[in-house]
């Protein structure tokens, strides 16, 4: 990626309380200026409804409950986007914090709802079992992973995607575990559809985009890009006038966060090199424009309560940026 052109860190400041410690995700509200969502990546049952005022995001008087039972809810919620009237709810479907694989790790979803008056009404459900169990079988090949993960004819990249896939879970190890990780997720095109973006593994060091298949009820893909974050992995991803902003990080810890712009995703296109914008705080894992396009909100991550469930051991944080063009 190019050189930022903003080096200083901009300053965050809380966002809600417990049980929100642990931001992860946000979304405006299609056809509000002031209404926004936001996940926590532990807990499952449930967005948070915020209230944009002119000193940031303030907690609203409800909060959305993800109307499925406990078996369909995403789990490890990493990513909203709004696609056409549809909001997305995407868990993350990675490997556990010391990379274990086993069967509750399986169970990640990608919920499409769509925002009703207090709750969130259900329209599908997408289900990532098949393909997580397909990567992680012993001695799955580049053929088994392009029949769980891809339509037919398989897309362009698809696999190159594969074998970066495959050889991430053939390294896994609790040290540094790069396994199938999704993090960014954005609507684009007319009509929208939805691209979810990888935080791990990188393909062929870049960071891979990958377009879910329309009506998919399992994980599957008819679309990849490619796109240049000079080695890092895709942490948020968002759309504003024509141009793809998404935040960028390494694609094991929270070390380093950055914002940046580049090309909406084309198929089968390795897009070029992102421009970097600036550095965000480290734990940055959320954005999303404001309606008027100039500007986005980020969200930081923090530290889940500990013997008080009441307070954060680190609240979650917020931060206005510009989006500047390309």
């Amino acid at each position: 990626m190019a050189t930022p052109a903003i080096c200083a860190e901009r300053p965050t400041q809380p966002l809600g309380n417990a049980p929100l410690c642990e931001a992860s995700a946000l979304q405006r509200l299609p056809g509000e200026a002031s209404r926004w969502l936001v996940a926590d990546n532990e807990i499952h049952d449930r967005l948070f409804l915020f209230e944009r005022t002119d000193r940031g995001l303030r907690v609203a008087a409800a909060s959305p409950t993800l109307p499925l039972d406990g078996q369909g809810r995403p789990r490890d919620i990493e990513a909203l986007a709004l696609v056409e009237q549809d909001l997305f709810v995407v868990g993350s479907h990675s490997r556990g914090r010391s990379c274990e694989a086993g069967d509750k790790r399986k169970r990640r979803h990608i919920l499409r709802t769509r925002p009703a008056k207090g709750h969130l009404e259900t329209i599908a459900r997408v289900s990532g079992r098949e393909a997580i169990d397909a990567l992680q079988r012993s001695g799955a090949t580049v053929v088994d992973c392009l029949a769980a993960l891809f339509v037919v004819p398989h897309p362009t990249l698809a696999r190159e995607t594969c074998e970066a896939l495959l050889g991430a879970e053939r390294r896994a190890s609790a040290e540094r575990c790069e396994t199938f990780n999704i993090e960014g997720a954005v609507g684009v095109g007319e009509p929208g559809r939805l691209w979810l973006g990888l935080r791990s593994p990188l393909v062929g060091g870049r960071a891979a985009l990958l377009r879910l298949a329309d009506g998919a009820s399992e994980l599957r893909f008819d679309a990849v890009s490619l796109i240049d974050l000079g080695g890092l992995g895709i942490r948020a991803l968002a759309q504003a006038g024509g141009h793809l902003y998404g935040v960028a990080g390494d694609t094991v810890d929270s070390s380093r966060s950055q914002l940046w712009v580049g090309e909406l995703p084309v198929p089968g296109r390795r897009l070029p090199a992102a421009r970097v914008l600036e550095a965000l705080p480290a734990g940055a894992e959320g954005l999303s424009p404001a309606r008027s396009g100039a500007e986005a909100v980020a969200v930081t991550d923090g530290q889940d309560p500990g013997e008080d469930p009441s307070r954060c051991r680190k609240p979650a944080g917020q931060l206005t940026v510009p989006l500047a063009l390309p």
